[in-house]
Protein backbone atom coordinates (compact mmCIF):
# COMPACT_ATOMS: atom_id res chain seq x y z
CA UNK A 1 0.00 0.00 0.00
CA UNK A 2 0.94 3.63 -0.45
CA UNK A 3 0.04 6.64 1.69
CA UNK A 4 0.79 10.23 0.73
CA UNK A 5 0.38 13.00 3.34
CA UNK A 6 0.76 16.75 3.08
CA UNK A 7 0.55 19.54 5.67
CA UNK A 8 0.69 23.33 5.43
CA UNK A 9 0.31 25.98 8.15
CA UNK A 10 0.79 29.75 8.11
CA UNK A 11 -0.27 32.75 10.16
CA UNK A 12 -1.09 36.08 8.54
CA UNK A 13 -1.46 38.58 11.37
CA UNK A 14 -4.77 37.91 13.10
CA UNK A 15 -5.67 35.01 10.80
CA UNK A 16 -4.08 31.57 10.62
CA UNK A 17 -4.63 28.72 8.19
CA UNK A 18 -3.70 25.06 8.11
CA UNK A 19 -4.35 22.28 5.62
CA UNK A 20 -3.83 18.55 5.99
CA UNK A 21 -4.42 16.16 3.09
CA UNK A 22 -3.92 12.41 2.85
CA UNK A 23 -4.41 9.85 0.08
CA UNK A 24 -4.19 6.10 0.60
CA UNK A 25 -4.03 3.28 -1.93
CA UNK A 26 -3.85 -0.38 -0.87
CA UNK A 27 -4.04 -3.44 -3.08
CA UNK A 28 -6.04 -6.50 -2.02
CA UNK A 29 -3.76 -9.10 -0.41
CA UNK A 30 -4.14 -12.89 -0.29
CA UNK A 31 -1.14 -14.24 1.69
CA UNK A 32 -2.40 -17.84 1.99
CA UNK A 33 -3.32 -18.03 -1.72
CA UNK A 34 -6.87 -19.30 -1.20
CA UNK A 35 -8.21 -16.79 -3.77
CA UNK A 36 -9.97 -14.80 -1.02
CA UNK A 37 -8.58 -11.48 0.20
CA UNK A 38 -7.28 -11.20 3.76
CA UNK A 39 -6.74 -7.46 3.30
CA UNK A 40 -9.17 -5.44 1.15
CA UNK A 41 -8.45 -3.10 -1.71
CA UNK A 42 -8.64 0.46 -0.35
CA UNK A 43 -8.86 3.86 -2.01
CA UNK A 44 -9.28 6.86 0.30
CA UNK A 45 -8.84 10.62 0.32
CA UNK A 46 -8.94 13.01 3.30
CA UNK A 47 -8.86 16.82 3.25
CA UNK A 48 -8.78 18.80 6.52
CA UNK A 49 -8.56 22.65 6.33
CA UNK A 50 -8.73 24.96 9.38
CA UNK A 51 -9.06 28.71 9.92
CA UNK A 52 -7.89 30.48 13.10
CA UNK A 53 -9.03 33.97 14.12
CA UNK A 54 -6.94 35.67 16.83
CA UNK A 55 -9.09 38.46 18.29
CA UNK A 56 -7.86 41.56 20.12
CA UNK A 57 -9.20 40.41 23.49
CA UNK A 58 -6.90 37.33 23.27
CA UNK A 59 -9.82 35.06 22.40
CA UNK A 60 -9.50 32.48 19.63
CA UNK A 61 -12.04 31.21 17.10
CA UNK A 62 -11.26 28.06 15.14
CA UNK A 63 -13.27 26.67 12.23
CA UNK A 64 -12.36 23.22 10.90
CA UNK A 65 -13.76 21.21 8.01
CA UNK A 66 -12.96 17.57 7.40
CA UNK A 67 -13.92 15.38 4.46
CA UNK A 68 -13.07 11.71 3.94
CA UNK A 69 -14.10 9.55 0.99
CA UNK A 70 -13.19 5.86 1.11
CA UNK A 71 -13.92 2.74 -0.93
CA UNK A 72 -13.06 -0.80 0.21
CA UNK A 73 -13.43 -3.98 -1.86
CA UNK A 74 -12.86 -7.46 -0.46
CA UNK A 75 -13.76 -11.02 -1.39
CA UNK A 76 -12.69 -13.24 -4.29
CA UNK A 77 -9.46 -11.94 -5.78
CA UNK A 78 -10.64 -12.40 -9.38
CA UNK A 79 -13.79 -10.40 -8.70
CA UNK A 80 -11.87 -7.60 -6.96
CA UNK A 81 -9.57 -7.26 -9.96
CA UNK A 82 -12.66 -7.32 -12.22
CA UNK A 83 -11.72 -10.63 -13.81
CA UNK A 84 -14.74 -12.82 -12.83
CA UNK A 85 -14.56 -16.44 -13.95
CA UNK A 86 -18.04 -17.74 -13.02
CA UNK A 87 -16.69 -19.60 -9.95
CA UNK A 88 -15.09 -16.85 -7.87
CA UNK A 89 -17.93 -14.31 -7.76
CA UNK A 90 -18.27 -13.02 -4.19
CA UNK A 91 -17.28 -9.42 -3.50
CA UNK A 92 -18.13 -6.96 -0.74
CA UNK A 93 -17.79 -3.24 -1.39
CA UNK A 94 -17.93 -0.69 1.41
CA UNK A 95 -18.23 2.96 0.30
CA UNK A 96 -18.21 5.70 2.95
CA UNK A 97 -18.38 9.49 2.85
CA UNK A 98 -17.75 11.40 6.07
CA UNK A 99 -17.95 15.19 6.33
CA UNK A 100 -17.44 17.09 9.56
CA UNK A 101 -17.54 20.73 10.67
CA UNK A 102 -16.15 21.97 14.00
CA UNK A 103 -16.37 25.42 15.57
CA UNK A 104 -14.61 26.36 18.81
CA UNK A 105 -14.25 29.58 20.80
CA UNK A 106 -11.80 30.23 23.65
CA UNK A 107 -11.97 33.36 25.79
CA UNK A 108 -9.39 33.85 28.60
CA UNK A 109 -10.10 36.04 31.62
CA UNK A 110 -8.07 37.31 34.55
CA UNK A 111 -6.75 34.95 37.24
CA UNK A 112 -6.49 32.00 34.84
CA UNK A 113 -10.22 31.73 34.16
CA UNK A 114 -11.33 30.66 30.67
CA UNK A 115 -14.54 30.11 28.72
CA UNK A 116 -14.62 27.34 26.07
CA UNK A 117 -17.46 26.78 23.60
CA UNK A 118 -17.48 24.19 20.84
CA UNK A 119 -19.91 22.73 18.36
CA UNK A 120 -19.59 20.01 15.72
CA UNK A 121 -21.79 18.49 13.02
CA UNK A 122 -20.96 15.22 11.29
CA UNK A 123 -22.57 13.66 8.21
CA UNK A 124 -21.79 10.00 7.53
CA UNK A 125 -23.04 8.14 4.45
CA UNK A 126 -22.34 4.44 4.18
CA UNK A 127 -23.17 1.86 1.55
CA UNK A 128 -22.38 -1.87 1.65
CA UNK A 129 -22.88 -3.97 -1.48
CA UNK A 130 -22.32 -7.71 -1.87
CA UNK A 131 -23.14 -10.13 -4.65
CA UNK A 132 -26.76 -10.48 -3.46
CA UNK A 133 -27.36 -7.80 -0.78
CA UNK A 134 -27.03 -4.07 -0.21
CA UNK A 135 -27.28 -1.71 2.77
CA UNK A 136 -27.19 2.07 2.68
CA UNK A 137 -28.00 4.81 5.13
CA UNK A 138 -26.98 8.24 6.36
CA UNK A 139 -26.20 9.42 9.86
CA UNK A 140 -26.23 12.95 11.28
CA UNK A 141 -24.68 13.64 14.67
CA UNK A 142 -24.07 16.87 16.57
CA UNK A 143 -22.14 17.71 19.71
CA UNK A 144 -22.25 21.00 21.63
CA UNK A 145 -20.45 21.97 24.83
CA UNK A 146 -19.78 25.07 26.90
CA UNK A 147 -17.46 24.95 29.90
CA UNK A 148 -15.82 27.40 32.27
CA UNK A 149 -12.44 26.84 33.93
CA UNK A 150 -11.42 28.60 37.12
CA UNK A 151 -9.34 28.23 40.26
CA UNK A 152 -5.67 28.12 41.14
CA UNK A 153 -3.19 26.19 39.04
CA UNK A 154 -2.90 23.58 41.80
CA UNK A 155 -6.66 23.33 42.44
CA UNK A 156 -8.64 23.85 39.26
CA UNK A 157 -12.31 23.41 38.37
CA UNK A 158 -14.08 22.83 35.06
CA UNK A 159 -17.89 23.02 34.96
CA UNK A 160 -20.12 22.89 31.92
CA UNK A 161 -23.11 21.70 29.93
CA UNK A 162 -23.28 19.58 26.80
CA UNK A 163 -25.74 18.22 24.26
CA UNK A 164 -25.54 15.31 21.81
CA UNK A 165 -27.81 14.15 18.98
CA UNK A 166 -27.59 11.13 16.69
CA UNK A 167 -30.02 10.42 13.83
CA UNK A 168 -29.84 7.51 11.38
CA UNK A 169 -31.96 7.12 8.23
CA UNK A 170 -31.85 3.96 6.13
CA UNK A 171 -32.45 3.99 2.37
CA UNK A 172 -34.37 1.63 0.07
CA UNK A 173 -36.21 -0.38 2.73
CA UNK A 174 -39.83 -0.82 3.76
CA UNK A 175 -40.85 -3.17 6.57
CA UNK A 176 -37.28 -3.45 7.94
CA UNK A 177 -36.73 0.29 8.27
CA UNK A 178 -34.29 0.69 11.16
CA UNK A 179 -34.13 4.45 11.67
CA UNK A 180 -33.45 5.87 15.13
CA UNK A 181 -32.89 9.18 16.90
CA UNK A 182 -30.97 9.84 20.13
CA UNK A 183 -31.03 13.13 22.09
CA UNK A 184 -28.93 13.67 25.22
CA UNK A 185 -28.37 16.65 27.52
CA UNK A 186 -25.81 16.78 30.31
CA UNK A 187 -24.03 18.79 32.98
CA UNK A 188 -20.60 18.06 34.42
CA UNK A 189 -17.97 19.19 36.90
CA UNK A 190 -14.32 18.18 37.10
CA UNK A 191 -11.61 19.03 39.62
CA UNK A 192 -7.83 18.70 39.29
CA UNK A 193 -5.89 18.90 42.55
CA UNK A 194 -2.09 18.88 42.71
CA UNK A 195 -1.81 17.72 46.29
CA UNK A 196 1.98 18.05 46.31
CA UNK A 197 4.80 17.61 43.77
CA UNK A 198 4.37 13.82 43.90
CA UNK A 199 0.61 13.35 44.02
CA UNK A 200 -2.31 14.65 41.94
CA UNK A 201 -6.02 13.79 42.09
CA UNK A 202 -8.58 14.19 39.31
CA UNK A 203 -12.25 13.70 40.10
CA UNK A 204 -15.40 14.39 38.15
CA UNK A 205 -19.12 13.82 37.93
CA UNK A 206 -21.24 13.91 34.79
CA UNK A 207 -25.05 13.68 34.79
CA UNK A 208 -26.75 13.13 31.44
CA UNK A 209 -30.42 12.80 30.51
CA UNK A 210 -32.08 10.96 27.63
CA UNK A 211 -35.89 11.35 27.25
CA UNK A 212 -36.22 7.63 26.50
CA UNK A 213 -34.02 6.26 29.29
CA UNK A 214 -33.86 8.87 32.03
CA UNK A 215 -30.73 10.05 33.76
CA UNK A 216 -27.22 8.59 33.83
CA UNK A 217 -24.91 9.40 36.75
CA UNK A 218 -21.28 8.96 35.72
CA UNK A 219 -18.53 9.42 38.33
CA UNK A 220 -14.84 9.33 37.47
CA UNK A 221 -11.67 9.49 39.59
CA UNK A 222 -7.94 9.22 38.87
CA UNK A 223 -4.91 9.32 41.18
CA UNK A 224 -1.47 10.13 39.75
CA UNK A 225 1.78 9.38 41.55
CA UNK A 226 5.05 10.94 40.35
CA UNK A 227 7.33 8.50 42.10
CA UNK A 228 10.53 10.08 40.80
CA UNK A 229 11.90 11.52 37.55
CA UNK A 230 11.75 8.10 35.89
CA UNK A 231 8.65 6.43 37.33
CA UNK A 232 4.98 7.50 37.35
CA UNK A 233 1.81 5.53 38.10
CA UNK A 234 -1.86 6.34 37.50
CA UNK A 235 -4.89 4.54 38.95
CA UNK A 236 -8.29 5.49 37.54
CA UNK A 237 -11.88 4.29 37.33
CA UNK A 238 -15.30 5.40 36.19
CA UNK A 239 -18.71 4.58 34.75
CA UNK A 240 -20.18 4.79 31.25
CA UNK A 241 -23.23 3.93 29.18
CA UNK A 242 -24.40 3.46 25.58
CA UNK A 243 -27.92 3.71 24.16
CA UNK A 244 -29.10 0.94 21.80
CA UNK A 245 -28.26 1.49 18.12
CA UNK A 246 -28.10 -0.68 15.03
CA UNK A 247 -24.32 -0.46 14.90
CA UNK A 248 -22.87 -3.32 16.96
CA UNK A 249 -20.05 -5.70 16.11
CA UNK A 250 -22.48 -8.61 15.69
CA UNK A 251 -24.66 -6.63 13.27
CA UNK A 252 -21.59 -5.46 11.39
CA UNK A 253 -20.46 -9.05 10.86
CA UNK A 254 -23.86 -9.80 9.28
CA UNK A 255 -23.58 -6.60 7.16
CA UNK A 256 -26.97 -5.77 8.76
CA UNK A 257 -28.74 -8.46 6.72
CA UNK A 258 -31.98 -9.81 8.23
CA UNK A 259 -31.79 -7.66 11.38
CA UNK A 260 -35.16 -6.46 12.63
CA UNK A 261 -35.77 -2.85 13.78
CA UNK A 262 -34.32 -2.08 17.20
CA UNK A 263 -37.48 -2.37 19.32
CA UNK A 264 -39.23 -5.17 17.40
CA UNK A 265 -39.01 -7.47 20.44
CA UNK A 266 -39.88 -4.83 23.06
CA UNK A 267 -37.99 -2.29 25.14
CA UNK A 268 -34.18 -2.30 25.05
CA UNK A 269 -32.19 -1.01 28.01
CA UNK A 270 -28.95 0.93 27.54
CA UNK A 271 -25.67 -0.81 28.24
CA UNK A 272 -23.91 0.34 31.41
CA UNK A 273 -20.27 -0.16 32.26
CA UNK A 274 -17.85 0.21 35.15
CA UNK A 275 -14.13 -0.03 34.70
CA UNK A 276 -10.72 0.69 36.12
CA UNK A 277 -7.12 0.69 34.97
CA UNK A 278 -3.60 1.06 36.29
CA UNK A 279 -0.87 2.70 34.19
CA UNK A 280 2.80 2.45 35.13
CA UNK A 281 5.38 4.45 33.13
CA UNK A 282 9.17 4.34 33.12
CA UNK A 283 11.52 6.50 31.06
CA UNK A 284 15.28 7.01 30.98
CA UNK A 285 18.12 8.19 28.75
CA UNK A 286 21.64 6.90 28.15
CA UNK A 287 23.92 9.69 27.06
CA UNK A 288 22.80 12.08 24.33
CA UNK A 289 21.76 9.49 21.73
CA UNK A 290 19.71 6.81 23.49
CA UNK A 291 16.26 7.04 25.14
CA UNK A 292 14.02 4.28 26.46
CA UNK A 293 10.45 4.26 27.79
CA UNK A 294 7.88 1.61 28.68
CA UNK A 295 4.20 1.84 29.59
CA UNK A 296 2.44 -1.04 31.34
CA UNK A 297 -1.36 -0.98 31.46
CA UNK A 298 -3.72 -3.24 33.45
CA UNK A 299 -7.47 -2.89 32.89
CA UNK A 300 -10.82 -4.38 33.91
CA UNK A 301 -14.33 -3.60 32.59
CA UNK A 302 -17.76 -4.90 33.68
CA UNK A 303 -20.63 -4.28 31.24
CA UNK A 304 -24.28 -5.02 32.05
CA UNK A 305 -27.25 -5.42 29.70
CA UNK A 306 -25.05 -6.02 26.63
CA UNK A 307 -26.96 -5.70 23.36
CA UNK A 308 -26.87 -9.02 21.47
CA UNK A 309 -28.65 -10.65 18.53
CA UNK A 310 -30.83 -13.74 18.67
CA UNK A 311 -32.82 -15.61 15.97
CA UNK A 312 -36.30 -14.22 15.35
CA UNK A 313 -39.04 -15.96 13.39
CA UNK A 314 -36.69 -17.72 11.01
CA UNK A 315 -33.14 -18.84 10.35
CA UNK A 316 -32.21 -15.65 8.47
CA UNK A 317 -33.86 -13.13 10.80
CA UNK A 318 -32.41 -11.63 13.99
CA UNK A 319 -33.62 -9.30 16.72
CA UNK A 320 -31.76 -7.28 19.36
CA UNK A 321 -32.19 -8.21 23.03
CA UNK A 322 -30.42 -7.36 26.28
CA UNK A 323 -28.40 -10.31 27.53
CA UNK A 324 -29.22 -11.50 31.06
CA UNK A 325 -25.62 -11.66 32.24
CA UNK A 326 -22.65 -9.31 31.95
CA UNK A 327 -19.74 -9.01 29.57
CA UNK A 328 -16.35 -8.69 31.26
CA UNK A 329 -12.98 -7.74 29.89
CA UNK A 330 -9.61 -7.72 31.62
CA UNK A 331 -6.06 -7.77 30.43
CA UNK A 332 -2.77 -5.98 30.01
CA UNK A 333 -0.99 -3.93 27.38
CA UNK A 334 2.73 -3.20 27.13
CA UNK A 335 4.22 -0.43 24.97
CA UNK A 336 7.97 0.02 24.56
CA UNK A 337 9.84 2.81 22.75
CA UNK A 338 13.59 2.81 22.06
CA UNK A 339 15.32 5.63 20.15
CA UNK A 340 18.86 6.06 18.87
CA UNK A 341 19.56 9.34 17.07
CA UNK A 342 17.15 9.33 14.08
CA UNK A 343 16.05 5.71 14.58
CA UNK A 344 12.97 4.71 16.59
CA UNK A 345 11.70 1.27 17.57
CA UNK A 346 8.14 0.79 18.86
CA UNK A 347 6.93 -2.56 20.23
CA UNK A 348 3.50 -3.49 21.59
CA UNK A 349 1.90 -6.54 23.19
CA UNK A 350 -1.73 -6.78 24.32
CA UNK A 351 -3.60 -9.53 26.16
CA UNK A 352 -7.40 -9.28 26.40
CA UNK A 353 -9.63 -11.79 28.19
CA UNK A 354 -13.16 -10.81 27.09
CA UNK A 355 -15.84 -13.21 28.35
CA UNK A 356 -19.54 -13.44 27.45
CA UNK A 357 -20.73 -14.41 30.93
CA UNK A 358 -24.37 -14.39 29.82
CA UNK A 359 -23.90 -17.65 27.89
CA UNK A 360 -24.23 -21.10 29.49
CA UNK A 361 -20.64 -21.74 28.48
CA UNK A 362 -18.53 -18.64 29.08
CA UNK A 363 -16.65 -17.97 25.86
CA UNK A 364 -14.18 -15.41 24.57
CA UNK A 365 -16.09 -12.77 22.58
CA UNK A 366 -16.10 -13.42 18.82
CA UNK A 367 -13.39 -11.75 16.75
CA UNK A 368 -11.57 -10.66 19.91
CA UNK A 369 -8.07 -12.18 19.96
CA UNK A 370 -6.47 -12.81 23.34
CA UNK A 371 -3.01 -11.98 21.99
CA UNK A 372 -1.84 -9.18 19.71
CA UNK A 373 1.69 -7.97 18.99
CA UNK A 374 3.18 -5.31 16.78
CA UNK A 375 6.42 -3.49 16.09
CA UNK A 376 7.56 -0.54 13.99
CA UNK A 377 11.17 0.34 13.13
CA UNK A 378 11.48 3.86 11.73
CA UNK A 379 14.10 6.28 10.51
CA UNK A 380 12.95 9.90 10.63
CA UNK A 381 15.03 13.03 10.10
CA UNK A 382 13.42 16.44 10.27
CA UNK A 383 13.33 18.07 6.85
CA UNK A 384 14.78 14.99 5.14
CA UNK A 385 12.23 12.20 5.19
CA UNK A 386 10.88 9.16 6.96
CA UNK A 387 10.86 5.44 6.22
CA UNK A 388 9.64 2.53 8.35
CA UNK A 389 9.12 -1.20 8.57
CA UNK A 390 6.06 -2.68 10.34
CA UNK A 391 5.24 -6.19 11.58
CA UNK A 392 2.06 -7.35 13.34
CA UNK A 393 0.71 -10.57 14.83
CA UNK A 394 -2.91 -11.33 15.68
CA UNK A 395 -3.63 -14.45 17.71
CA UNK A 396 -6.39 -17.00 17.37
CA UNK A 397 -9.95 -15.62 17.23
CA UNK A 398 -13.31 -17.31 17.68
CA UNK A 399 -16.00 -16.83 15.05
CA UNK A 400 -19.74 -16.53 15.79
CA UNK A 401 -20.24 -20.26 15.16
CA UNK A 402 -17.54 -21.19 17.70
CA UNK A 403 -14.82 -22.18 15.24
CA UNK A 404 -11.35 -20.75 15.70
CA UNK A 405 -9.23 -18.89 13.16
CA UNK A 406 -5.54 -19.45 12.59
CA UNK A 407 -3.15 -16.81 14.01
Amino acid sequence: GTTLNGFYAQRFGAVGVSLFASANRQQAYDPNEDSFSDLPQIRSLTVNPSLFFYLKDNSLIRVTLNGTVENRRGGDMNQISERPNGVHTFVEENATDRFNYQLSYQKPFANGMQLNVRHSLTYFDRGITTTDFSFQGEQYSTFSEANFQFGKESFRWTVGVNGYTDTFNEFDVDSLRRDYTINTLGVFAQNTWDINPRWALESGLRVEYDPNYGEFILPRVALLSRINEQWTARLSGGAGYKQPTLFTEEAENLIFRGIEPLFRNGFLAPERSWGGNLDVNYQTAWGDDWTFSVNQLFFYTWLTKPLVLQPYGGADSFVFVNAEGPLTSNGTETNVKLTYKDFKLFANYAFANTLQRYREVQLQSPLTPRHRMGSVLMWEAHGKGRIGLEAYYTGEQRLEDGTATQP
